[in-house]
């Protein structure tokens, strides 16, 4: 059987989108997050991976997308309502923020450059 494909799990897109926003609904109904790997055991996966695997098939790739974007929604509603350092992080990594700091240094430096006093 080498070289088989396995069968597709969630033969629609409709399917997935009803699998995904039951997954939802239930997280809301037991207080839980709803993240990545829940949403994976949800779909009947058993590995990240596999997600992947269907945001490859056209048909697919729109409630895939969906689906992460629900996830990260999540993500960023728990972590702004953490406050502390979850939303300078969140800040960080999605959105490009740096620390920075700028020094700005006034006044005269003298230097002595082979006896001679210089004034920079």
């Amino acid at each position: 059987m080498v070289g088989m494909a396995r069968p597709r799990l969630i033969k629609s897109p409709e399917e997935f989108d009803l699998l995904v926003d039951l997954y939802v609904a239930d997280c809301a109904e037991k207080g839980e997050p709803v993240c990545s790997t829940g949403l994976c055991l949800a779909l009947g996966f058993c590995s990240k991976s596999s997600l992947g695997d269907y945001e490859e098939r056209e048909e697919f790739s729109a409630s895939v997308k969906r689906a992460k974007m629900i996830v990260e929604h999540n993500y960023v509603k728990s972590t702004l309502k953490g406050g502390g350092a979850g939303p300078i992080f969140l800040l960080k990594a999605s959105y490009g923020y740096v620390d920075k700091q700028i020094v700005e240094q006034t006044g005269k430096v003298t230097v002595n450059i082979e006896g001679k006093d210089a004034q920079l």
